[in-house]
């Protein structure tokens, strides 16, 4: 579903369920370092407004990725859609891709929600931990 984000400016698409990756995409040449996704894990996480709006729209510093520059990060939850434990990160390079990024995270949730993938991710951030005796 995230291959459905077809942006120039677009350098990560990365989707989590109660802070756990589930997917990313990026350029070939471009590496997501676990540093720099450990920060979006944690930013996200970290704001319960970001839960709550329809979409959030705000710079970054990723350090590994570009110590001198900000990127822009599109974060969205899929309340809407029934999952609201599910968040899509769009990071771009162009502060003015809100209103195109947008668009994408709606072409994303109706993909995911047509397939039964968003309502499979949901159903597992809720299942509990698997226990050491499994």
């Amino acid at each position: 579903a995230l291959l459905a984000v077809r942006n120039p400016h677009l350098i990560y698409a990365v989707l989590l369920a109660r802070g756990q990756l589930v997917q990313f995409v990026r350029p070939r040449k471009s590496p997501l370092w676990a540093e720099d996704l450990l920060l979006l894990i944690n930013f996200v996480n970290s704001s319960s407004s970001f839960r709550e709006s329809e979409g959030t729209w705000t710079p970054v510093c990723l350090p590994l990725f570009s110590p001198d520059a900000n990127v822009f990060a599109y974060i969205a939850f899929f309340h809407k859609h029934g999952a609201p434990d599910v968040c899509l990160l769009l990071i771009t390079s162009s502060p003015e891709e809100f209103f195109a990024l947008s668009e994408s995270k709606d072409r994303v949730a109706v993909s995911l929600a047509s397939s039964g993938a968003l309502s499979a991710i949901q159903s597992a951030a809720d299942a509990p931990p698997f226990s050491m005796s499994e």
